[in-house]
């Protein structure tokens, strides 16, 4: 009987231990990288890299990005940042990096919209137009039609440019990080 309520109790501890280890989602992107950054000034490695994992898609999920088609198949066989270990060093790295400003005085973080539809329109002018670097519109050819898409940009105060970081959409309440997608297009 004491063996069967030590392993019970070992395991209850396990799966609170892993729970916890998991950062709960971020409502949204600005409160995501003040996340970031506060892991990142109290030293603790250990949190930025569970909020970089906790970025990293599945290839379930990203299966559900783009449309179906040889294109789409030809991108997810070559999209790399997909179902990565925590103790990856690309997702450690990701920790450490992740939302960095680039420069001190960039304070303001500000987040970008566009869906796959106005990506694909790409109209001069537009958000996706004047915040979506032109891959993305390459991307959005292949992608879900009527995903949101997302860019975060640090910016000074009063400025319109900054540092971003491309490309982010949700599963569910969940954002996830696509880095560069463009780059896995079949040339």
């Amino acid at each position: 009987m004491a063996r069967t309520l030590l392993a019970l109790l070992a395991v209850v501890c396990f799966v609170a231990c892993e729970e916890a280890e998991q950062p709960k989602p971020a409502a949204t992107l600005d409160a995501l990288a003040a996340q970031f950054q506060a892991a990142r000034k109290a030293g603790d490695e250990a949190k930025a890299t569970a909020l970089a994992y906790s970025l990293v898609p599945s290839k379930a999920e990203l299966a559900t990005f783009v449309t179906k088609g040889e294109a789409s198949d030809a991108w997810l066989a070559a999209f790399k940042f997909v179902d990565l270990a925590m103790n990856d060093p690309v997702v450690k790295g990701l920790g450490q990096q992740l939302f960095e400003p680039g420069d001190p005085k960039r304070t303001v973080t500000q987040v970008h919209a566009a869906t796959t539809e106005e990506l694909v329109a790409y109209a001069k002018g537009s958000v996706a137009f004047e915040e979506f670097p032109g891959g993305m519109q390459r991307f959005a050819a292949i992608g879900a039609p009527g995903r949101t898409w997302y860019v975060v940009e640090h910016v000074e105060p009063g400025s319109s440019t900054g540092m971003k970081y491309t490309c982010f959409t949700k599963v569910g309440e969940r954002f996830v990080f696509l880095p560069k997608p463009w780059n896995a297009l079949p040339k």
